[in-house]
């Protein structure tokens, strides 16, 4: 969702509008790696996915999902949830739930701020990247260069 050279606008870019599944929310993982590798720090998705199921707000495989994408989602560069005709607030998907997710991802996100806004800082004065592809850190490890879902 973006075009050749935004990355000079620090402007935000997401991986479009994602299904709500598993395997999508582990190809987020990549996607999120060789974005950045791109050249582009600001990289996001919808938690959760854009595309959720009917029964979002009553179904534990869904609710899962929603937890483990929450959980992801603390570690990329913009943290936000996001779908289409859904009301995404946390309490309806239930007291549990909501529980769980302040208590694994969000608290999380919130403890990591200061890390955040230095890794930003980094970005805007050295041309960092938020999410760090294994391969830049560890230049001569060729199992480093073929890890597409660790960073």
């Amino acid at each position: 969702s973006s075009f050749l050279g935004q990355h000079r606008f620090a402007s935000v870019v997401w991986s479009g509008d994602t299904l709500a599944s598993f395997e999508c929310l582990k190809r987020q993982i990549a996607m999120s790696i060789n974005y950045q590798m791109s050249g582009d720090p600001r990289w996001t998705m919808d938690i959760g996915g854009f595309f959720r199921p009917g029964d979002q707000y009553t179904s534990e495989e869904y609710h899962l999902l929603l937890l483990r994408w929450f959980q992801f989602g603390v570690f990329v560069p913009i943290f936000r949830l996001h779908g289409g005709g859904t009301n995404t607030e946390l309490w309806n998907f239930g007291n549990e739930t909501q529980s769980l997710i302040v208590e694994s991802a969000i608290n999380l996100r919130y403890r990591l701020i200061p890390y955040i806004y230095s890794g930003f800082q980094r970005v805007q004065d050295h041309g960092y990247t938020m999410g760090r592809a294994m391969a830049f850190d560890f230049l001569h490890d060729k199992f480093a260069r073929n890890i597409s879902d660790q960073f």
